[in-house]
């Protein structure tokens, strides 16, 4: 019997697929899928990348497989992307930016796991048509969309 309503994700070699939607779904299995992978790729996300200190030249077989590690890390999280939300993070240098940067956008800033702001897709930018010249209130709207602009 087939799993019904899921057509990605659902093995063992593949990354679950994000596509926007239900994040907290999302983030738990891809967390489960990285851990399972290599539990040391899980702590690069959470943590950051290893650190290298010898020049590219000089780099030992340590080194290579530590800058293996992080270049897998990413690849794999930009692999459980869509196109629409790699390209939200594609300019992204490590897996632990690409994690927050995720995190921030479907979650807001707050650390604590509240959520402040939800990325809502029918917002709009104000175009400032029916604002009044100096009046403030005319102003919260642009500067709330600049803050949580990503």
């Amino acid at each position: 019997m087939a799993a019904q309503g899921h057509s990605e994700g659902q093995t063992v070699n593949r990354p679950p697929l994000f596509d926007g939607e239900d994040c907290a779904y999302w983030k738990t299995r891809i967390e489960y899928f990285l851990q399972g992978h290599d539990y040391q790729i899980w702590s690069i996300v959470e943590e950051g990348d290893l650190l290298v200190t010898n020049e590219k030249n000089q780099w030992t077989d340590d080194d290579k497989k530590k800058i293996s590690l992080n270049c897998k890390a990413k690849s794999i999280l930009c692999c459980a992307l869509s196109k629409k939300e790699f390209n939200h993070v594609s300019s992204c240098k490590s897996a632990m930016e690409v994690w927050e940067k995720l995190r921030i956008t479907y979650e807001g800033t707050d650390k604590s796991g509240k959520r402040h702001f939800k990325k809502n897709k029918n917002f709009k930018k104000p175009d400032g048509k029916d604002q009044k010249k100096g009046d403030a209130t005319t102003l919260i709207p642009v500067r709330l969309y600049q803050s949580t602009s990503v």
